[in-house]
């Protein structure tokens, strides 16, 4: 997908997203910070990641943001996230 991306409109679409992602990062933690319920229980446990460790990864934060998102967004990571090896 990205490749096609690419070569239709001349814009790299995985490093547009990603800078993108850590420039809406700060918005995204504070929304998240605000969610109640179970929801936001298990959004703060996977958030427990970046306060444990304030000087984690460029990927690291990434990768807990995205968990984050998709649990404010009520979908499963199992059903978005698969790791291919």
């Amino acid at each position: 997908i990205c490749e096609e991306f690419l070569r239709i409109s001349g814009i790299s679409l995985e490093s547009t997203f990603m800078s993108q992602l850590d420039r809406q990062t700060p918005k995204l933690l504070s929304r998240f910070n605000t969610k109640g319920g179970a929801v936001g229980q298990r959004i703060k446990s996977q958030m427990m990641t970046l306060i444990q460790d304030p000087s984690a990864s460029v990927e690291k934060r990434r990768e807990v943001v995205l968990r984050c998102l998709i649990e404010y967004m009520g979908e499963r990571q199992e059903d978005l996230i698969s790791v291919h090896h």
